[in-house]
């Protein structure tokens, strides 16, 4: 999902989204690591073997669009 959100910021820089746009895509993309992450962890066999984990790094990627918006 990483490289979802590099596509997404790269878009935003380019002028093709708006800050708006980008919050609200980066809210989707959360949502949707969520529901992967879930289906991922019903179809292990056994949580104890197969334990995944979808990192979402999306609250930190709007503190660090934030804190390179504001220089």
């Amino acid at each position: 999902m990483t490289e979802i959100e590099t596509q997404i910021f790269i878009a935003q820089r380019f002028g093709y989204l708006f800050e708006e746009q980008l919050l609200s895509i980066l809210n989707l993309q959360m949502e949707a690591s969520k529901m992967i992450n879930s289906f991922m962890n019903k179809l292990s066999p056994s949580p104890s073997l197969f334990h995944f984990q979808i990192k979402s790094d999306t609250k930190a990627s709007r503190r660090q669009y934030k804190n390179n918006t504001a220089r």
